[in-house]
């Protein structure tokens, strides 16, 4: 056992996923072994939450301590995952210590408002950015995103004009994740434009966006838009909000994601029972309507119950102070 080298126990460790089977292989080792930048990752595992460290790398404010600074930089580059949950200290020394090749998922709310520091975010090999608009976000995000080249997966949620951001999406050829959930921004026929034409370019995994003014939209863009949405076929999860789709013709929508999250969309009666019909052949194994009932009407929901499309299945159901039916249903695909 003392003989084993720390360069092959380091390719074991990354047969490990679960953290604290990790950790408990780290001291099981140690007393016998020298372990060398693991053991770097096990003396953080003594001041820091396990899964922050494994088996990806997250780098947040619990970890700008000096010590926790020098333990992170003997094995940053050990990691291809590194999450950042909030604002780093330095992109500098994420560009020193990280592996060039590692994965970056970014939640911020803060971007550089210099040319050079903007130059600096566009370099990192950030693959998931999640973005948090508040007032006073400084407007350079816009200038930045664009340029990410490396960007799979975009979610913004906040305020300001995000009309930039469908027209940026629509050009932009890796990314097939898109979750946009505005505050004070109401999408447009400009932006179901941009989402149609992605639809078609790209082959999309995920989608999220919450509508404020859809009745107002343009119909033949709507039907339009959901055809593209709930028949791509790359799709694994569709969540939409206020997408009132009692209007929308169910006869043309085949349903081939995994997941679909329907909430304050006005599913009901006969839009209901469409819904039920058309899952029949579909791909889902998760759906959740939340807020679709009026006047505690059922029979769209029994009519999705009473559909041979399930063997199982559970129905939790909530009434809130408002008396909004809230229903999540779950089920297995014979």
């Amino acid at each position: 056992m003392d003989t084993l080298p720390v360069d092959a126990i380091i390719k074991i460790v990354f047969f490990i996923p679960d953290p604290e089977d990790l950790f408990a292989f780290l001291g099981t080792l140690r007393p016998h072994i020298a372990l060398g930048p693991l053991e770097d990752l096990y003396q953080l595992g003594l001041a820091h939450d396990h899964s922050s460290l494994w088996p990806a790398l997250t780098l947040d404010c619990l970890m700008k301590d000096t010590l926790s600074i020098v333990l992170c930089e003997s094995i940053a580059k050990l990691y291809s995952q590194v999450l950042i949950n909030d604002s780093w200290f330095s992109v500098d020394w994420l560009k020193k210590h990280l592996n060039p090749i590692a994965a970056i998922e970014w939640g911020s709310d803060e971007f550089p408002s210099t040319i050079a520091k903007k130059d600096d975010w566009v370099d990192l090999r950030i693959t998931r950015l999640y973005l948090f608009n508040k007032k006073d976000t400084p407007e350079t995000w816009k200038m930045v995103v664009p340029r990410m080249h490396y960007l799979k997966s975009l979610s913004i949620e906040g305020n300001g004009d995000l009309a930039e951001v469908y027209r940026f999406v629509v050009k932009s050829a890796p990314i097939t994740e898109l979750q946009i959930n505005p505050i004070d921004f109401q999408v447009g026929n400009a932006e179901l434009l941009h989402i149609i034409e992605w639809f078609r370019r790209q082959p999309v995994r995920e989608f999220e966006e919450c509508f404020t003014d859809w009745s107002d939209l343009d119909y033949d863009l709507r039907q339009e838009l959901c055809e593209v949405m709930f028949n791509c076929p790359t799709m694994d999860r569709l969540c939409l909000s206020s997408a009132y789709l009692n209007q929308m013709d169910f006869t043309k929508f085949c349903f081939p994601m995994s997941t679909l999250q329907l909430h304050s969309c006005d599913i009901y009666r006969d839009g209901l029972k469409l819904l039920a019909s058309r899952l029949m052949d579909s791909k889902l194994t998760n759906l959740e309507l939340f807020d679709y009932l009026e006047d505690d009407d059922i029979d769209g929901m029994e009519c999705l119950l009473h559909s041979p499309l399930w063997h199982t299945y559970s129905l939790e159901r909530d009434l809130n102070i408002t008396e909004l039916f809230i229903v999540s249903l779950f089920y297995v695909v014979k």
